[in-house]
């Protein structure tokens, strides 16, 4: 059986607890499979067993069903909703391995890039302020509607991340960011 997942296949595969945010697989009927051996076979070693493990791409669960890739988070949208989510889904606390109901959004691009974590590399400590050192200064912007926008140089460090502040709260940022 080859198609994408819909409403009724997703019901037909998974039992998924909004609570814990964790899918195991159902068992699956006859249909799913070509072969009454490959039914048998799936379904003895896979039924009652987590069906989304991490990949190990950014903790991001996933999982195969009809030979096609699917996202923990994505399915739980369509598991509760009967649809596919409309944009990205935003995992409120940042951790993307927590698939709880409680925890996904659907947002727009530019909501879910509001939200990121600051980067590995920072050193200042605060999203979106770096020190330049062609003008041997701190330097505070902000990504807006796509665009980034320069909030000015700093000779202090403290007055570059106030700076910062206030911008995500004049453009609506979480506070997620500096975590």
């Amino acid at each position: 059986m080859s198609e994408k997942l819909n409403e009724i296949t997703v019901l037909e595969c998974f039992r998924y607890c909004p609570n814990t945010g964790i899918f195991h697989w159902r068992f699956r009927p006859k249909s799913h499979f070509s072969e009454d051996i490959d039914w048998k076979r799936w379904n003895s070693q896979n039924s009652g067993n987590q069906a989304f493990t991490s990949n190990g791409n950014r903790g991001y669960k996933k999982g195969c069903v009809f030979g096609k890739s699917y996202s923990a988070h994505r399915v739980a949208f369509l598991y509760m909703h009967g649809d596919w989510p409309i944009n990205q889904v935003d995992h409120l606390d940042g951790d993307t391995a927590n698939n709880k109901w409680e925890n996904l959004e659907d947002v727009t691009a530019e909501g879910n890039g509001r939200n990121r974590k600051k980067n590995g590399n920072n050193t200042s400590g605060t999203t979106g302020v770096n020190w330049s050192r062609s003008n041997n200064k701190w330097e505070a912007r902000i990504n807006h509607k796509g665009v980034r926008k320069s909030l000015g140089l700093f000779d202090s460090l403290e007055s570059a991340k106030l700076i910062r502040e206030l911008a995500e709260v004049e453009y609506g940022y979480s506070q997620r960011g500096n975590v």
